[in-house]
């Protein structure tokens, strides 16, 4: 007796009735174990999306020793045709292959559950064009993946993805790819093939560099990046003509080059907690600079340029070793927060006192004398930290 029927016994199935079973099982090429109950959820429409609550339906139900419900798929006449399904948190293990017969889906969420890996099939979804899948347990994605050309948004966040298909720069259509925090460890090369990206996340993996393609990634508006072992920037990097906020701190950075002046749209750089010990002279070129923080790294200078950073706001170097300031520093009339903690500074220069906008300074844990007559003429001052 095989182990199937026998199992099919001990769970009091009366036998014309267990011949049916087997029989359907043949057919939709599935087993069919018993449920405490099958669960026939419509679903839920809520401005256009569909929400299914109920990812499990096949199954069946006995009640002495006749099966009074039996569930055989996912809904899948309901479903077919629907564009956004969402099994958010729903404590998935495998994930609902079925799912890659649905030609007309745009929209799929799985977040919050426990899939390990993604199915070959998955690359039929030629019409999906955002799908969110953090908070799994995922390691690699299939080749095929990368057959989901109408692709735009992307969130991995918070799996185990050590790496991606060497094929992924065919996603010529994403605009948001979100993957941190993974365990990546390098990007392929076709990266730089992603023409359309916007918005990328790859903070808190083990990337060590980026590929030299990096700097092709010409619409790339936002790049967060933190908590990488990244020691050096590729040259390529001032290609990114778009870029505009670039979160970089807690990596292994020693210096920047030349061709990071190229960079004509940045107005936000956060380069604090690497080891960068010196800044380009053409730093000053960055026009559209906002916001710039550098704190704890292992500066002993500025370069005399950066006064002409004329609509900085923000200037964060703390925690460093700079022993002088930039003698027309005070050009900088733009600026309302400056932080020079726990540095090396004996005097301030006199253009200091033309920092008319200052609303906020601290240079606390220095070598400054008493006197700082300098401080005497910020008039919008409103928070002084001497200690």
């Amino acid at each position: 007796m095989s182990e199937n029927i026998k199992k099919k016994m001990d769970d009091s199935i009366c036998d014309f009735e267990l011949k049916i079973i087997f029989e359907l099982e043949k057919i939709i090429k599935h087993k069919i174990p018993k449920v405490e109950a099958i669960s026939r959820d419509e679903p839920y429409d809520k401005d256009g999306e569909i929400f299914v609550f109920t990812a499990y339906r096949l199954g069946y139900v006995v009640k002495n020793r006749h099966i009074i419900s039996l569930g055989l798929s996912y809904s899948y006449k309901d479903l077919k045709e629907q564009k956004s399904i969402h099994l958010f948190e729903k404590k998935l293990d495998i994930f609902p292959e079925i799912i890659c017969n649905l030609e007309f889906l745009e929209i799929l969420e799985l977040g919050n559950n426990n899939i390990s890996h993604l199915p070959e099939s998955i690359g039929k979804l030629s019409n999906l064009k955002i799908l969110k899948i953090g908070r799994n347990k995922l390691r690699s994605l299939p080749d095929s993946f990368c057959e989901m050309k109408s692709l735009e948004q992307i969130n991995f966040m918070n799996n185990k993805i050590e790496s991606l298909p060497e094929n992924f720069g065919n996603l010529k259509s994403l605009k948001l790819l979100n993957l941190d925090p993974n365990k990546l460890k390098s990007l392929p090369n076709s990266f730089g093939n992603l023409e359309s990206l916007d918005t990328l996340f790859l903070s808190n993996n083990e990337l060590k560099l980026l590929p030299e393609s990096f700097g092709n990634l010409l619409k790339l508006n936002k790049f967060e990046c933190w908590n990488n072992k990244i020691y050096k920037l590729p040259e390529s990097f001032g290609n990114l003509i778009s870029l505009k906020y670039f979160y970089f701190q807690g990596n292994l950075l020693k210096n920047l080059s030349e061709s990071f002046s190229k960079l004509k749209s940045l107005e936000i750089l956060r380069l604090n907690n690497n080891k960068i010990n010196k800044l380009p002279h053409s730093i000053g070129k960055l026009e559209l600079l906002q916001d710039l923080d550098l704190r704890r790294n292992h500066l002993e200078l500025l370069p005399d340029s950066i006064e002409d950073l004329e609509i900085l706001k923000m200037l964060y170097l703390q925690k460093n070793h700079l022993r002088n300031l930039p003698k027309k520093i005070g050009n900088l009339k733009s600026l309302e927060i400056l932080n020079l903690e726990r540095n090396e500074l004996k005097t301030l220069p006199e253009s200091f006192e033309n920092l008319k906008n200052l609303q906020k300074l601290n240079i606390s844990g220095n070598k400054l004398d008493s006197t700082l007559e300098q401080l005497q003429k910020l008039n919008s001052l409103e928070n002084l930290n001497l200690s």
